[in-house]
């Protein structure tokens, strides 16, 4: 992941700024207790897209799950600095399999 004009808490702030536009929520917590053990990712919770993230990851740990997450969206129409865009566009599936509330989904995938 390249970081050259973006700090890695920005980077970090944008990422969390287009998961609520895409109206999917992020929530730190921490993951790694009892029997589950991950560091965090995007699932489905009563029809509506979450992204789960351990709290205790470094900033870098985090980018790279929400990156990771907002990938699976087309993000084609949210404007975001291009740094963003390259980080996401780095871990992109060929198909989007996911689409904000309430959209149609795509891919053969079910989520």
């Amino acid at each position: 992941m390249k970081s050259e004009g973006l700090n890695k808490e920005k980077i970090l702030e944008q990422l969390e700024e287009l998961a609520q536009r895409l109206s999917v929520k992020i929530t730190y917590d921490s993951l790694r207790e009892g029997n589950i053990n991950t560091k965090g990712g995007l699932c489905k919770v009563s029809g509506n897209y979450r992204i789960l993230v351990e709290r205790r990851l470094t900033t870098n740990e985090k980018i790279d799950i929400i990156a990771n997450s907002i990938a699976r969206f087309d993000i084609n129409d949210y404007y975001m600095p291009p740094e963003i865009r390259d980080i996401i566009a780095s871990l992109s599936v060929p198909v989007p399999v996911c689409r904000q509330a309430g959209a149609e989904q795509t891919g053969s995938r079910q989520d």
